[in-house]
C-alpha cells in the first residue's frame, strides 16, 4: 500500500508540475547521472549556474548530461527565461512549487528525485541530490531557504549536498543588514547538512553597476551623461562578475561526491584585483564612448537622496554601503574552483558595454544631392540603442577614432547622389575600437582595434562587417590613422604596382602627386622592385617631404614643367605612371610613354568638383575621352605601340579571391618596417565638425600623405 501511494504521490506531481520537455528527465539509464536542483533559477546567479550547466551538457561528449531542476515559485517566468523559441533542452527540468509550503515542495521535489530506468531506489554518494541554494533577499528570505533545505534533506535521506549562496564577507561576519539573515541560514545549514554543504561569500557582484541591474543606489549611469557621482568612486572594491560567482557553483556542485573536497567549507569570492571606480572603471567605460567620463566621489547621504530615498534612510543603508566600499580583500577562490582568474571589472564592461553607452551619437549625413561635399554635409544625433538593435551576428560595433579622407569619393557622392536621395551617411573608410560583436565574429574581440571599409565612417560609431575588417599583425604599432591609410590607400598602390603592372628592376616609374595619400606609398613599392621614380610636387614645401621618400628625381611643378622634364631626361619614356591627377600630368605622362608602358589611373584631381570651382583642366589627349568616365567604369583603352591606359587598378582581384592576400601583406610590410605611412602633418581634424574642412584642405592640394579626421579624441 506504502508503495502505491509513494508511486501515486508521484504521479500526480508529475502531473502538476511544469516539467520542461515532458518525461525526458528520465530518458537516461546511467546509473551515474547527476541531479542538480537549483533555486533562485531566475535571479542573477541561479540563471547563470543553468546556462553554464546546460553548455556543459551540450560539449559532454559521453551523453552522460547532468540532470538540471529549477525548482522555482513561478514556472512561467522561468520558461521564457530558458526556453528560447520553443526549443526546449530535455536536460531541462522547470518544477514549481510554493516555498512557504512544505507539503509541496516535497511533491516537486520527490518528482525531480524519481528513480530513472534500470536504476534502484537507493541513490550512490556520486548520484546524491546536489541543491544550489538561493532565493532573494527579502523578509521571509531565511522561511523558504529553509524550508526547501529541510525538505530536500528529508526526501534525498541525507544522500545530499548544498552549496549556499551567501553574501560578501563582512556583511555575513558582523550582521550587517541582509548579512544577519544569511548568517543564520548558514548556521542552520550546518546543523542540518554537517559537513554536506558549501557556503558561497561573494563580494558585490560587477552587474550591480549596470544601473538597470543596481538601480540609482549603486548603478553609475552615464547613458545621457559625461560625468556622475558614485559613494564609491574612490574606494578599491574587488567586485565579482557573478558569471563566476556561478562558475564556481557549478565546479563544486558537478563534483562525482562534492562532500569530500569541499564539505564544511566557506568560500570568499573576490575579483582578480581591487579596482577604483573614478580610475580603472571610467578608463574602461571611457575607451567605448566618444568622450571620456568622469567619476566624482560624494558622500553616502548624497547617494542616497540622488537615489530618490529619504534622507533618513541613510541610518538604515550606511552600514551595508560602508562594509561594501571598503572591502577590498583579494582572493584567489576562483582560480582555485574553477581553473581560470577572475573576471575584471574592465574584462565584465568589454563584455557587457551596452549598460555604459552613450543612448546617442553623431554622425555626418548628406542632406541630398548637391555641387559639393560641404554643401550636402550635415552633423546628425543618431539612437545608438537603433545601432546596437541592427547589429548583425556578423557584425562589429566600432567607436571611429580615425576617419580617412578620399575627397574625390566623398565629393562624387554626394555631387552624383540620384535626385531622390536624402539623409544618406557619410565617410567609407577609418579604424577605432571594437565595442561589441556579434555572436558569429570570431577574428575579434571587445577591445581589439578595427580597420575597416563600411559606410558610416564619418559617425562617432559604425558597423562594420568583420570580414572587411583584416587582421592587424601582432606586435603593431600603426596609430590609427596610420592603418587607415594602409587599408585602402596603401592596398591600391600595392595591388596596382605588384598584380595588376607589376614594377620590374630597371623600370621607370612617374607618380604623380608623389607625397599623396596613395601616391607616397607608390614609391615606396616602385623603390622597393628596384625602378627609379620620379615624383612630382606642387609646391616647394612639399619637395622635402619628397626627398625622404627617397625618390630618384623629383619635379616641382611651381617651378618646372613635367613634360619638358621627361623628354629630355627620360628619352627612353617612363615605363609605368601611377597617375592621380589628370589634365596637363596626364598628358605629359601619355606624351612620354615607353613602348610597351601603362598609365593606371587612380583618379584625377584635377577634375574633383568642389568649393573653388575652378575650370575642369583639359588633358587635350586626342580620341581619349573624360579620363574620369574611363576611371569610374574601370576600362583599359588600348593605346598605339602596345601601350594601354588602365582604369581599374585592381584588375580581376575581387574576383580572383586573392584580395586577402594583398590586404594581409600591406599591413605585414608596415609591420616590418618595409612600408611607411605619412600622416598629413596639418593634421588638425578632430571631431565630426570637422569633416568638411579636412574634405577642403585635400581637395585643395594642400595635404602631404593621407588626411585622416581625428573622430575620437583618445
Amino acid at each position: 500500500m506504502m508503495i502505491f501511494t509513494r508511486l501515486l504521490t508521484i504521479a500526480i506531481a508529475l502531473l502538476l508540475t511544469n516539467v520542461k520537455g515532458g518525461w525526458s528527465f528520465a530518458a537516461s539509464s546511467s546509473p551515474s547521472q547527476k541531479t542538480v536542483v537549483i533555486t533562485g533559477a531566475t535571479g542573477k546567479a541561479g540563471s547563470r549556474l543553468i546556462r553554464q550547466i546546460l553548455e556543459n551538457n551540450k560539449s559532454n561528449k559521453d551523453g552522460n548530461d547532468v540532470r538540471t531542476v529549477a525548482l522555482v515559485r513561478n514556472a512561467t517566468k522561468a520558461r521564457s527565461m530558458f526556453d528560447d523559441n520553443g526549443n526546449s533542452d530535455s536536460s531541462l527540468i522547470i518544477l514549481e512549487a510554493d516555498f512557504s509550503n512544505p507539503s509541496s515542495l516535497e511533491s516537486a521535489l520527490s518528482a525531480a528525485l524519481a528513480p530513472r530506468p534500470g536504476q534502484n531506489n537507493k541513490h550512490s554518494k556520486e548520484d546524491c541530490l546536489r541543491l544550489f541554494l538561493a532565493c532573494a533577499n527579502g523578509p521571509d528570505q531565511a522561511t523558504l531557504e529553509l524550508n526547501v533545505a529541510r525538505t530536500v534533506a528529508t526526501v534525498a535521506k541525507g544522500n545530499c549536498f548544498c552549496v549556499k549562496l551567501s553574501t560578501a564577507q563582512p556583511l555575513v561576519e558582523h550582521s550587517i543588514g541582509v548579512g544577519a539573515v544569511h548568517r543564520n541560514i548558514e548556521e542552520e545549514l550546518k546543523e542540518l547538512y554537517n559537513d554536506r554543504c558549501a557556503m558561497l561569500r561573494p563580494n558585490l557582484f560587477s552587474q550591480m553597476f549596470d544601473p538597470s541591474d543596481g538601480g540609482s543606489l549603486l548603478g553609475v549611469n552615464v547613458k545621457n551623461t559625461n560625468s556622475c557621482q558614485h559613494a564609491f568612486a574612490d574606494s578599491p572594491i574587488s567586485v565579482i562578475d557573478v558569471n563566476d560567482v556561478a562558475a564556481c557553483a557549478a565546479s563544486i556542485l558537478l563534483e562525482d561526491d562534492p562532500a569530500i573536497k569541499h564539505g564544511a567549507k566557506v568560500y570568499e569570492l573576490t575579483g582578480p584585483r581591487a579596482e577604483v571606480l573614478s580610475d580603472q572603471f571610467a578608463k574602461t567605460v571611457s575607451s567605448l564612448r566618444p568622450s571620456p567620463i568622469s567619476i566624482q566621489p560624494c558622500s553616502i547621504e548624497e547617494q542616497v537622496v540622488s537615489a530618490g530615498m529619504p534622507l533618513a534612510a541613510t541610518e538604515r543603508i550606511a552600514p551595508f554601503l560602508n562594509a561594501i566600499r571598503s572591502y577590498n580583500t583579494v582572493t584567489d577562490t576562483v582560480e582555485e574552483l574553477t581553473g581560470r582568474p577572475a573576471t575584471s571589472v574592465s574584462e565584465f564592461i568589454r563584455r557587457n558595454p551596452r549598460p555604459f553607452l552613450p543612448q546617442h551619437f553623431r554622425r555626418l549625413v548628406a542632406t541630398g544631392q548637391a555641387s559639393s561635399f560641404r554643401e550636402a554635409a550635415k552633423i546628425i544625433t543618431a539612437s545608438l540603442d537603433t545601432e546596437l538593435d541592427a547589429l548583425e551576428d556578423d557584425e562589429m560595433l566600432v567607436r571611429v577614432q580615425a576617419a580617412g579622407v578620399n575627397g574625390g569619393a566623398d565629393t562624387f557622392g554626394v555631387t552624383r547622389a540620384s535626385a531622390d536621395a536624402k539623409n544618406f551617411i557619410l565617410g567609407n573608410e577609418g579604424a577605432g575600437v571594437v565595442v561589441l560583436c556579434g555572436k558569429n565574429v570570431t577574428r575579434f574581440q571587445p577591445s581589439d582595434t578595427a580597420v575597416f571599409v563600411a559606410s558610416g565612417g564619418y559617425g562617432e560609431y559604425v558597423r562594420v562587417k568583420e570580414a572587411r575588417c583584416p587582421s592587424i599583425p601582432a606586435g603593431s604599432n600603426a596609430s590609427p590613422a596610420e592603418l587607415t591609410a594602409l587599408r585602402i590607400s596603401a592596398l591600391t598602390a600595392l595591388v596596382a604596382l605588384q598584380r595588376t603592372c607589376p614594377v620590374q628592376a630597371g623600370d621607370v616609374v612617374l607618380v604623380t602627386a608623389c607625397c599623396g595619400g596613395t601616391g607616397h606609398f607608390a614609391v615606396q613599392i616602385a623603390k622597393a622592385a628596384g625602378a627609379s621614380v620620379i615624383g612630382t610636387v606642387g609646391s616647394t614645401a612639399k619637395a622635402g617631404y619628397a626627398q625622404d621618400l627617397g625618390i630618384d628625381r623629383i619635379v616641382d611643378l611651381s617651378k618646372e614643367n613635367l613634360g619638358e622634364v621627361l623628354k629630355t631626361e627620360y628619352p627612353q619614356g617612363i615605363d609605368i605612371a601611377y597617375e592621380g591627377v589628370g589634365g596637363a600630368l596626364l598628358s605629359a605622362a601619355f606624351d612620354n610613354l615607353s613602348e610597351g608602358g601603362r598609365i593606371l589611373v587612380v583618379g584625377s584631381i584635377s577634375q574633383y568638383p568642389h568649393n573653388l570651382k575652378e575650370k575642369i583642366e583639359p588633358h587635350n589627349i586626342k580620341g581619349l575621352g573624360d579620363v574620369m568616365d574611363i576611371f569610374r567604369s574601370g576600362q583599359t583603352v588600348e593605346l598605339d605601340h602596345g601601350r594601354k591606359l588602365v582604369g581599374n587598378v585592381w584588375g580581376d582581384l575581387f574576383a580572383s579571391g586573392e584580395m586577402g592576400l594583398y590586404r594581409d601583406r600591406v599591413f605585414d610590410l608596415n609591420s616590418e618596417g618595409k612600408l611607411r605611412v605619412v600622416i598629413d602633418p596639418n593634421n588638425s581634424f578632430v571631431g565630426v565638425e570637422s569633416v568638411c574642412d579636412a574634405v577642403d584642405h585635400m581637395l585643395n592640394r594642400g595635404s602631404v600623405g593621407k588626411v585622416c579626421v581625428e573622430i575620437s579624441a583618445h
